[in-house]
């Protein structure tokens, strides 16, 4: 219920509007860590907590279904926030997962140590994650970076469905962490091989292409 949260679900709602699809308003009281310091609480002392919850999402559901055209469903969890998004996503069928992040700058600073990036590496649905600082609803230019070109790519299936629902342009950009010649050329040979066969795979024509170089991936993607 933070205003990070309010952004991840403005974005969520785009989608679904876009898409047809249906939202799951998932909140996660976390009350375990409550219990396992005060081995006398009981589930009577954590009423308010989660009836508090309760009340707040049903007016986002109220709120959204104002709207006409998105239907929300929602679930209260008292437990950890990764174990009930990983529970719901074995009961529903889960297409996507929307997460706010909170600290935001820098590609380490938004994904790494968070709660999010434990949700990426568990997860079997692609998860978005949206910055604390960031404004926008839609999407109309997308940054994807490679370095395994031999795979069959059926995981980006989910960014194209994003790109076409959306009109978006696609930049596909891959890294070089050398400076020896022979090891750039290369690197372009295998992403202009890439922009190729996604094209072919996806249908996409709106690939363009680029080739970043540096010491560290992460600065030069943040600097790009």
């Amino acid at each position: 219920f933070s205003p990070c949260a309010d952004k991840a679900l403005q974005f969520a709602l785009t989608i679904a509007e876009k898409s047809g699809g249906e939202i799951i308003l998932l909140h996660a009281c976390n009350l375990n860590n409550e219990k396992s310091s005060n081995p006398y609480s009981s589930p009577v002392s954590n009423k308010p907590i989660t009836q508090t919850a309760a009340t707040k999402l049903e007016v986002l559901k109220k709120h959204m279904a104002q709207r006409g055209n998105v239907t929300a469903t929602v679930q209260l969890f008292d437990g950890d926030v990764l174990e009930s998004i990983l529970d719901t996503e074995t009961k529903h069928p889960v297409d996507l997962i929307v997460m706010g992040t909170q600290g935001a700058t820098g590609i380490k600073k938004i994904i790494m140590g968070s709660k999010t990036a434990a949700t990426i590496s568990k997860a079997k649905a692609p998860v978005i994650a949206i910055p604390a600082n960031y404004t926008g609803t839609s999407i109309s230019h997308i940054l994807l970076a490679v370095n395994q070109t031999d795979q069959s790519f059926e995981y980006l299936q989910p960014l194209f469905t994003l790109a076409n629902l959306f009109g978006a342009k696609l930049r596909m950009v891959i890294f070089s962490g050398s400076e020896e010649a022979a090891t750039y050329v290369s690197d372009r040979r295998t992403i202009t091989g890439l922009q190729f066969k996604l094209q072919e795979k996806y249908g996409q024509q709106n690939i363009e292409t680029d080739h970043l170089t540096g010491k560290d991936f992460e600065e030069a993607l943040q600097t790009y």
